[in-house]
């Protein structure tokens, strides 16, 4: 792959600060709560001895395998990576949206589980905006028509 060339349109920078502020919000919600975080790992991957070490490990890498995406797109002009990105975006939104129906039923912290699926969706709005589309679709000149 070639790094993209020229100019970013704005909503490709929103678009990265959306996948940053959404990786932040997972590994802060993580390492707050390093126990938590444990116990999911344990059910989620039981075949793993969980401790403290492997956990933050575990978590670390989240982050950086969530920015993947956004280093694609900004980085290489990347459509499939748009793509991918969509297809985890919408298989995240039904947790979210469960997440957050419960956070309103209990009454519990509503605005922190509502800003991760809204930066979800102003991800993908911003990413398959008109702008950031036609910068995506740019084809790079064959050098031959100015020989």
């Amino acid at each position: 792959m070639k790094l993209a060339r020229g100019a970013r349109p704005w909503t490709i920078w929103a678009f990265a600060a959306c996948a940053v502020l959404i990786a932040l919000i997972n590994l802060f919600g993580a390492i707050t709560d390093l126990e938590l975080t444990e116990d999911q790992l344990v059910h989620a991957i039981p075949w793993v001895d969980w401790n403290g070490e492997s956990t933050i490990i575990a978590v670390f890498t989240e982050f950086t395998i969530s920015l993947i995406p956004m280093v694609w797109i900004v980085g290489f002009a990347s459509r499939i990576a748009c793509w991918v990105l969509l297809f985890f975006g919408l298989l995240k939104i039904p947790g979210a949206l469960f997440t957050l129906l419960t956070s309103v039923w209990f009454a519990d912290g509503v605005f922190f589980h509502l800003m991760e699926p809204s930066l979800i969706l102003a991800a993908l709005v911003l990413v398959f905006s008109d702008s950031a589309s036609r910068w995506l679709r740019q084809e790079e000149a064959n050098p031959e028509t100015f020989a």
